[in-house]
C-alpha cells in the first residue's frame, strides 16, 4: 500500500461533512512546551478540546498514534486520558459546546430569512 498524496486525501475527505469531535492530545515532545503547554512530572501534557474533522464519525471512539511513538508512551498517554475522563465532566462539557454549536447555527439559519 502506497502513502496517499495530499490530492488524494482532499478528493477523498471531499465528500464529507464535519463531524464534530471531543479532541485528547498529549504533548510528549519537549520542543513543544511552552507557558501554556506544560508538562506534569511524568512528560506528559494531556489537552482536551473540541475539533470538527472530515472522518464518518461511525466509530464513536477512534485513536490515532504517530507510528514513530514507543508503545509505552503511548500505554501512559492513553493511561493518563483514561483517568482524566474518570475523575472530570470533560465529556458532558463538550457535549454541552457541541449542543450549543448546533443550536446557534440553527439561530443562524433562521436569521438569513429574516427581511430587513
Amino acid at each position: 500500500m502506497r502513502k496517499p498524496t495530499k490530492g488524494d486525501l482532499l478528493e477523498h475527505y471531499a465528500k464529507r461533512d464535519p463531524v464534530g469531535f471531543i479532541q485528547f492530545d498529549d504533548f510528549t515532545d519537549p520542543k513543544t512546551w511552552d507557558d501554556v503547554v506544560k508538562p506534569d512530572k511524568d512528560g506528559h501534557c494531556i489537552h482536551a478540546g473540541t475539533t470538527h474533522e472530515l472522518m464518518t464519525g461511525i466509530y464513536g471512539v477512534r485513536v490515532l498514534v504517530r507510528p514513530d511513538i514507543p508503545k509505552e508512551v503511548v500505554l501512559k498517554s492513553l493511561s493518563k486520558i483514561r483517568a482524566w475522563i474518570r475523575r472530570d465532566d470533560i465529556l458532558e462539557v463538550y457535549a454541552n459546546q457541541f449542543k450549543k454549536m448546533e443550536k446557534l447555527a440553527e439561530l443562524e439559519s433562521e436569521l438569513e430569512n429574516v427581511p430587513f
